[in-house]
């Protein structure tokens, strides 16, 4: 199946995208008037096509081309050149010192040294929390009826264009998202052939959403119940024992059972810390595999 791309994204090409929710023609006057003019413009066509759409109906009816397709595009130069660059201003101020996308959240304790491979893991793993909690969640509450944005809680600041300057996060919001993402299905529009074989199989879009949520529990919930090393290792136990035995945990000890259980504690623990980070790295791996499907 080719791309679809539609009637919006005509002017795609040489504008910022911030500006693409304002598209005169396609505005309510001017459906009105191909309307009245019997000019049927499709919703959406495959890449490249609309040229073509373009230049037929230009060739055949070069007035009703101009009344619905130049006319409006002339309208929208006044505010190309005053509320663009307002628009552009807000955006800059909102990206570099809000949301600041520039650099990667790590949610590590200020003030004290991290290594890069823990700032490299915690970095990603709380962005994608945050591309969860925030930007699906964002998605679920816009495209919801009012009682799910009731049901969010989503502020009003967060539904106006101008006023959209915090960072509004709600987890059930993004998860009910990615949960609908999950139900995607491949269906005959996907094809040429309506008997294809691939109807009905999840879309790239579900795939994507399943990994994100395994990950995101992950993180979220299963890494942090991992019983801490030094416990599930034994080693705490023997520190006690220790201690309880020579006043002292750092003491020599001349027990030669306790010391032999000292030394498979301590093996034990450089175990549990090899499989934890192992674990890590094959969740990196996963996450940096669906990284082109980490947009909203």
């Amino acid at each position: 199946m080719g791309i679809l791309v539609g009637q919006r994204d005509l002017k795609f090409e040489g504008i910022n995208i911030i500006h693409m929710n304002r598209y005169y023609p396609n505005s309510l006057p001017f459906r009105w008037l191909r309307k009245k003019l019997n000019i049927q413009k499709p919703l959406a066509l495959p890449w490249g096509e609309w040229n073509d759409w373009e230049k037929n109906l230009q060739t055949q009816r070069p007035v009703a081309f101009w009344l619905t397709q130049t006319l409006p595009e002339w309208l929208e130069k006044p505010a190309e050149l005053t509320i663009d660059p307002l628009n552009e201003f807000k955006y800059y101020l909102k990206n570099r010192f809000i949301d600041k996308t520039h650099y990667l959240r790590t949610g590590l304790k200020p003030g004290e040294w991290h290594d890069f491979d823990t700032r490299m893991l915690h970095g990603l793993f709380t962005e994608l929390v945050d591309f969860v909690e925030i930007e699906k969640a964002h998605m679920q509450a816009i495209w919801s009826e009012q009682k799910n944005q009731q049901k969010y809680q989503m502020p009003w600041w967060r539904k106006s264009h101008w006023f959209r300057w915090g960072r509004w996060r709600c987890p059930q919001a993004g998860l009910d998202y990615l949960n609908w993402e999950v139900t995607l299905k491949k269906d005959a529009d996907w094809f040429n052939d309506p008997n294809h074989p691939d109807i009905g199989q999840p879309t790239d879009q579900s795939l994507a959403a399943r990994e994100i949520l395994a990950l995101y529990h992950w993180w979220v919930y299963q890494r942090t119940q991992r019983p801490d090393v030094q416990d599930a290792s034994g080693w705490s136990a023997i520190c006690d024992e220790i201690r309880a035995k020579y006043q002292d945990v750092f003491a020599e000890v001349t027990d030669e059972d306790l010391q032999a259980r000292q030394d498979q504690a301590l093996d034990r623990w450089h175990e549990i810390e090899q499989q934890y980070e192992k674990e890590d790295t094959e969740m990196l791996i996963r996450l940096i595999n669906i990284r082109k499907s980490l947009w909203t």
